[in-house]
């Protein structure tokens, strides 16, 4: 479990923040109350990236969410 971790903060560095959650993912399949996981994806899902002519986009999670 040490070994995602550690992959998923090393990914979250280089601020892939895709790859990481998906790290992260599996190391809460395995212990879903890691607080440092839980901690980190938190942080993941934060981030907003910004394209060339101004769009922000912000990082929606799999599952229910409203749109509009």
């Amino acid at each position: 479990m040490t070994g995602l971790l550690a992959r998923a903060q090393a990914l979250d560095a280089q601020r892939q923040g895709t790859p990481a959650s998906l790290a992260l993912n599996e190391l809460l399949a395995l212990d879903p109350d890691h607080a440092e996981a839980l901690k980190l994806r938190a942080k993941i899902f934060s981030y907003r990236v910004t394209n060339s002519i101004g769009m922000e986009f912000l990082f929606v999670p799999p599952g229910e969410f409203t749109m509009g």
